[in-house]
């Protein structure tokens, strides 16, 4: 009888103790609500803010020493694009495909023809990412343009499969 109890004070305290220890999770209805002002919009994440503003703004609001996530929206452009500045440092997968789904979420909020799938957009940040880390065409991989141009060079199932997508 008392080996018993032992067993279950023991089992109760082990999840009691996975349950204190576990990470907590925000629940917050507002997560990821896109808030827009007459110069940029603004997805609160993580203690930090993805900004998306134009181009005519974007001097005016970037601080390069914020943590905050600059996107720059070219979607005005013939060849539709969001540009994610400094996205070299950006290098948690989970985080590059919230920043996407958020970046989705606001062109379904203000439309235009940009145009990409999830997979592409995720392969390309990647190998930006790679190359820029590899020292290849700095200039060019520390940010990741996001373009309707490059929808057919990054959707490869094989280019997926390599990068583990």
């Amino acid at each position: 009888m008392k080996t018993n109890n032992k067993k279950k004070i023991i089992i109760l305290l082990g999840l009691y103790l996975a349950i204190l220890l576990s990470p907590k999770i925000k629940s917050d209805d507002k997560k990821n609500e896109i808030i827009s002002d007459s110069k940029y919009s603004y997805i609160n994440y993580n203690d930090k803010k993805v900004i998306i503003v134009s181009s005519e703004y974007f001097n005016y609001i970037y601080d390069k020493e914020s943590n905050n996530i600059y996107i720059i929206d070219f979607r005005d452009r013939e060849n539709s694009n969001f540009e994610i500045v400094e996205s070299y440092k950006i290098r948690d997968k989970s985080e590059m495909e919230d920043i996407i789904n958020m970046l989705v979420s606001y062109n379904q909020k203000e439309p235009s023809n940009w145009n990409r799938s999830f997979d592409s957009m995720i392969n390309e940040w990647q190998v930006h990412n790679i190359c820029y880390y590899l020292g290849y065409d700095i200039d060019s991989t520390e940010h990741v343009d996001l373009d309707n141009d490059d929808e057919n060079k990054y959707k490869s199932k094989t280019l997926s499969r390599l990068l583990g997508n």
